[in-house]
């Protein structure tokens, strides 16, 4: 009886995993060629760069951080939570055929207010053949992309672009409105508190409730203020001082009493010339017939003027003029408010 030994068992890898571990290994090899090829595309721009002498270091360094080998050593993709995700690989994302068109004033708008306080609300994307394509937000993510900034991104493969139609119709955008409620409770500040009730009470437009608050006609600066929560006005007693003097109007039967260029015209008067407002006002009371919706600030303050100087002799005519105009031609306009 002859006796065999028993041959150890030896423990083989099984395919699946020696491919796996073939693949995740050929896959790091191929992301670190392109690392060290990127790498040596910079050093290669930077010994170019340094040949050209009249280069500054400002200089230097904006040509490096353009060029497409610096982009991708840069380029990040973190996971946030869930299906959310942080980038600025710009170049894996594609629009939708049948989404909306980029508007060109909307990503102008997105940049500023991305700029001032970033909201990061995510961008809606389905992945189809290896492609992100953005289902909603492509104004975002062109804004986001000038700037150079990292976005969120939220995959969501069971959106698609006629969910995105339906979702655009049914939400209400915000309006000043909107913003003035929220800001009154974030900030509170009372100042959109009476702005509320000169649009509510009243019917007033926001540049109008705007004006009446602040005592001029609105400009880009109080504009960025109201949105801030910075929305400033002037006392009571001039508030309502405003407020009569636009009411009187109504009540002597101008239809137009709300509008805004009629609304800025009486304001452009009472900053330059405080003292005409009640002639003003007995004048076009006198001339009712001849007042017309003149459409714009400008031709309201001329017939403002031929109303006033209708039945006064030269020494007690006046000459009024927009404070934009004046502003821009003092010397010219050096009587605007003054007697000829």
């Amino acid at each position: 009886m002859v006796l065999v030994a028993n041959k150890p068992k030896v423990k083989t890898k099984s395919k699946t995993k020696v491919k796996t571990k073939s693949k995740t290994k050929s896959k790091t090899k191929s992301k670190t060629k392109v690392k060290t090829s990127n790498q040596a595309k910079i050093k290669q721009l930077i010994k170019e760069i340094k040949q050209d002498s009249d280069k500054s270091l400002i200089e230097i360094y904006n040509s490096i951080r353009k060029s497409d080998a610096f982009k991708s050593l840069t380029k990040t993709d973190i996971h946030i939570n869930g299906n959310i995700y942080r980038t600025n690989d710009y170049d894996k994302f594609k629009f939708a055929k049948e989404n909306r068109n980029i508007s060109r004033s909307h990503v102008n708008r997105l940049k500023k207010e991305i700029r001032e306080q970033d909201l990061q609300q995510p961008i809606k994307v389905m992945i189809k053949k290896d492609a992100y394509y953005i289902i909603d937000g492509q104004n975002r993510f062109t804004a986001y992309k000038e700037l150079g900034m990292k976005f969120l991104y939220e995959i969501d493969n069971n959106l698609e672009i006629n969910d995105v139609q339906k979702m655009n119709k049914l939400t209400k955008h915000w309006n000043r409105h909107d913003y003035a409620k929220h800001l009154l409770h974030k900030t509170g500040n009372q100042a959109y508190r009476v702005y509320l009730d000169l649009v509510d009470e009243h019917g007033f437009s926001s540049q109008v409730a705007t004006a009446i608050l602040t005592g001029q006609r609105i400009c880009q600066r109080r504009n960025d203020d109201f949105m801030k929560g910075e929305l400033r006005t002037i006392s009571k007693k001039d508030r309502e001082e405003i407020l009569n003097m636009i009411l009187a109007y109504k009540d002597i039967g101008i239809t137009y009493w709300r509008s805004r260029s009629f609304v800025y015209a009486l304001l452009e008067i009472r900053i330059q010339s405080p003292t005409l407002i009640n002639g003003l006002f007995k004048a076009i009371q006198h001339g009712y017939n001849k007042m017309r919706n003149e459409g714009g600030l400008t031709a309201f303050v001329d017939l403002f003027e031929k109303l006033y100087n209708e039945f006064k002799q030269p020494p007690h005519k006046v000459r009024l003029v927009p404070l934009d105009v004046k502003k821009k031609f003092p010397s010219a306009m050096s009587n605007s408010g003054n007697k000829y």
